[in-house]
């Protein structure tokens, strides 16, 4: 199970990573990650700049990682 430090780590990744270099990994971006989690992209953006969020969204960004395959 990852950790919420995990998961920032992720979301991080996906939200600084070039479009370009996001294409050349098949890597998800902020969009499709709050998509599959369900929640807002501004949600994506504030756990990236603050390295915080709730545990449910914890457990929201924890399933949608693991469902696009997105944990580095």
């Amino acid at each position: 199970m990852m950790s919420e430090n995990d998961i920032i780590r992720a979301v991080r990744s996906i939200r600084y990573s070039s479009k370009r270099l996001r294409n050349q990994r098949r890597a998800a971006s902020v969009n499709a990650l709050a998509a599959a989690a369900g929640i807002s992209r501004k949600c994506v953006y504030e756990v990236a700049q603050r390295g915080t969020m709730s545990a449910e969204t914890a457990d929201k960004l924890r399933s949608a990682l693991s469902l696009i395959g997105s944990i580095p």
